[in-house]
């Protein structure tokens, strides 16, 4: 297993290079590679260079609305195009915060607004493992092994709601071709009908029925 694996190998959208919803005309991701080269000097911010003193002293308290617009007045003080922030520097948003209501909710209705979550999605290999898998997350039939096409139906969508779906990957090798209708909002929307199946049979197998019945089975 290599010991880097790229983010589109697990994640879709935006913040992968995916498109954003129409309309929209932010830029749209590029990689690592990519950036290099176009931004071979970068201006690198550090977290120990931006923060003021509240961040310094409240560290584990202070609101995430604070921090943002600390980072913002940083940010906007640039001339240059290009920067980056370092990646052995604290991070501006640490994980913990994601826990405490109290400093999350000022940035709250800018974060559900934000194209990165909207079209937030899993890579298209991710929901190829999952239609593949789905029979381990169902409850099977009660009688016999038949195959349950409301299953079947949820599968196919979630392997290919994303348009940009491998063709030739040992993983989906065999499904459907993808569906004309993509994957919106956070998650996939997902719409079966029930399918009708046939009536449950009076008794589980004929070994279970009266020897009156096996007979006449037979």
């Amino acid at each position: 297993m290599p010991s880097r694996i790229p983010l589109n190998a697990f994640l879709g959208g935006p913040i992968v290079g995916g498109e954003y919803s129409t309309g929209d005309t932010a830029l749209r991701s590029v990689s690592q590679a990519f950036f290099e080269q176009v931004c071979p000097e970068p201006v690198v911010m550090r977290w120990e260079k931006v923060a003021d003193q509240r961040m310094w002293d409240e560290y584990w308290t202070v609101p995430a609305s604070h921090v943002l617009d600390v980072w913002l007045a940083a940010i906007n003080a640039i001339e240059e195009p290009c920067l980056m922030i370092a990646g052995d520097t604290h991070q501006i948003i640490e994980h913990d915060m994601f826990g405490q209501k109290d400093r999350l909710l000022g940035i709250w209705p800018a974060l559900t607004a934000s194209p990165i979550l909207k079209a937030w999605t899993w890579s298209s290999l991710v929901y190829g493992a999952f239609a593949k898998n789905i029979q381990l997350f169902t409850s099977p039939p009660l009688f016999g092994t038949h195959n349950q096409p409301e299953q079947d139906a949820v599968a196919r969508q979630l392997a290919y709601c994303n348009p940009r779906s491998p063709r030739h990957s040992r993983e989906t090798r065999g499904l459907p071709r993808p569906l004309p209708i993509p994957c919106q909002g956070v998650y996939p929307v997902v719409s079966v009908q029930p399918v009708p199946r046939s009536p449950r049979p009076l008794y589980p197998t004929p070994y279970d029925a009266p020897l009156s019945e096996k007979k006449a089975a037979s």
